[in-house]
């Protein structure tokens, strides 16, 4: 997670949490795999992502993120490329699809 200015960086909407324990930017502690799903590893994001990635795994949030929030691909792939090791991408599946598809549109929204 990244700070600017003194404000920690929500890494998927890209926008400083607030310090306070209450609020839609609040931080709060997102498994990257749902527990539904078998739990996995752990980021701090802000409340209002946390709640609306929900129990969805990471493949189906990525999807949601292109296909409404595509301006936030780029800054989301940045901070998955920074935790990365943490996380087991299978070499074929839905998983590596869905990341190659984000990685396009990274590239299209770059400058």
């Amino acid at each position: 997670m990244r700070k600017r200015r003194g404000a920690k960086i929500c890494p998927y909407c890209g926008e400083p949490m607030n310090g306070s324990k209450k609020g839609r930017k609040s931080p709060t502690k997102d498994h990257i795999n749902p527990r539904a799903l078998g739990g996995g590893p752990t980021i701090i994001v802000c409340f209002e992502c946390n709640n609306a990635k929900g129990n969805m795994p990471l493949d189906e949030w990525l999807d949601f993120l292109m296909e409404n929030r595509p301006t936030r691909i780029p800054h989301v792939m940045r901070e998955f490329r920074a935790i990365a090791h943490r996380l087991h991408v299978p070499k074929e599946g839905r998983l590596r699809e869905v990341l190659r598809a984000a990685q396009q549109i990274e590239k299209e929204l770059s400058p």
